[in-house]
């Protein structure tokens, strides 16, 4: 554990870009970011407003408490760390109070950022997320095939006809050890064929 998990959203299912806005922020932000299969990184096409709307849905979105002082504070650290990293803040959500709580983010960060040492391609734990854009399919399996390997990722998709899928599938599943297509990764369920360090 410890690393991002990705979710693609391919060219053309970036058409409907409104609902996986608000499916990919009700994913991560989902108990406070707590889950081990929390995306935390959206790789989006170029140019379809995507980042923007995930921002818009973050902006209106709650805050929660995480379980522990620990846990907040090494949250708040994190996100300090991924600004530090390269990583930009599109949008905050609100807090809900003192304590452990802790307030939704999500960051822009650039492809060529996500380098190897990068603190960028390390888990945040809690309610924070990253997106970035890829130019074409081939840039997006580059990105993919930079990353560590995690428990899960999505592929969201227009459907069954789209052409974007074997590509995609393929570059995912050599990276994580659960795929879901057109649903997040928070609703798989984790069972013992599903290594908790990731593919090695």
């Amino acid at each position: 554990m410890g690393t991002v998990n990705p979710a693609v959203v391919t060219p053309t299912g970036a058409a409907a870009a409104g609902r996986v806005a608000e499916e990919f922020v009700n994913s991560f932000t989902l108990g406070c970011g707590q889950f081990c299969t929390k995306p935390g990184l959206l790789l989006v096409p170029r140019g379809s407003g995507l980042a923007q709307m995930v921002a818009q849905q973050v902006r209106n979105s709650e805050g929660a408490w995480l379980l522990t002082e620990a846990i907040a504070d090494h949250y708040h650290a994190g996100l300090r760390d991924l600004v530090d990293a390269g990583g930009t803040i599109l949008a905050t959500g609100d807090t809900p109070g003192s304590g452990y709580a802790a307030a939704p983010a999500v960051l822009q960060v650039t492809p060529d950022a996500l380098t190897r040492d990068s603190r960028l391609r390390e888990e945040c734990f809690g309610t924070v997320a990253l997106v970035t854009e890829y130019d074409d399919l081939d840039h997006a399996e580059q990105i993919l095939a930079g990353l560590q390997g995690s428990l899960a990722g999505s592929l969201i998709t227009s459907g069954p006809g789209d052409p974007a899928v074997p590509r995609l599938v393929a570059a995912l599943a050599g990276q994580v050890g659960r795929v879901a297509v057109n649903a997040w990764p928070t609703g798989v369920t984790c069972t013992d064929g599903m290594h908790h360090g990731g593919c090695l």
